[in-house]
């Protein structure tokens, strides 16, 4: 990101947090009260709500459970490998070792750009999941919220979850699993630094897109 873009977006980053701070103190207690918690781990099944009157506009792929799902996580397939890297666990088919190597080997750096980028804490729990193909990653997403067909990876809403497929939707097309996970990890770190709240879907998708090239 460039030198002059990097505080601008923390800037917009502290904007939107404190607005929506104020926003909460204006309330009365009773409305504070019934305002949906945010996700405190990559585990929770809350899902944090926009501001009343907002659409839950999202990228398409961010889904966002429904009020009524569930929201569990299915556990990792037996044989999948697990690197745990103390905020980020990585579980993965051991034939992807060499395709996630890079990712282990960046990630940390990876978190650290974000949290320069967007001027707060971002990224404390975060669970990858590496399928080979979209059925697979299917098959790893809650029930409830299956990820669309056409997206080679995804970042769950309010569940810190996010999902990579080591196969193009359509086609037998290597993905570029670095840049996809740099392009959904952004999407997690956004929903940190704005602590949940809704930000327009040109602005969580741009920035993501930024962040990944």
């Amino acid at each position: 990101m460039s030198r002059w873009l990097r505080p601008f977006v923390a800037f917009l980053i502290a904007l939107v947090v404190s607005l929506g701070s104020t926003g909460a103190s204006a309330r009365g207690p009773a409305e504070i009260g019934a305002l949906p918690a945010r996700a405190p781990d990559a585990h929770s099944h809350a899902t944090p709500a926009p501001p009343s009157g907002a659409p839950a506009v999202v990228p398409h792929d961010v889904p966002i459970l429904s009020p009524t799902a569930h929201g569990a996580i299915p556990p990792v397939p037996p044989g999948y490998v697990t690197k745990d890297l103390g905020w980020l666990q990585l579980s993965y088919p051991p034939a992807a070792s060499e395709r996630v190597a890079s990712l282990i080997e960046d990630a940390d750096a990876i978190k650290a750009e974000l949290t320069r980028s967007l001027g707060q804490t971002v990224l404390t729990n975060v669970t990858v999941r590496v399928a080979p193909t979209v059925a697979d990653m299917t098959r790893l997403a809650p029930a409830d919220a299956p990820p669309p067909e056409y997206a080679s990876g995804v970042a769950y809403h309010g569940l810190h979850l996010v999902l990579l497929s080591m196969l193009a939707p359509r086609g037998a097309d290597a993905v570029d699993l670095d840049e996809v996970f740099r392009h959904e990890l952004a999407h997690v770190a956004l929903e940190d630094a704005v602590q949940g709240r809704h930000v327009p879907v040109w602005f969580n998708e741009g920035l993501a897109i930024s962040l990944s090239a």
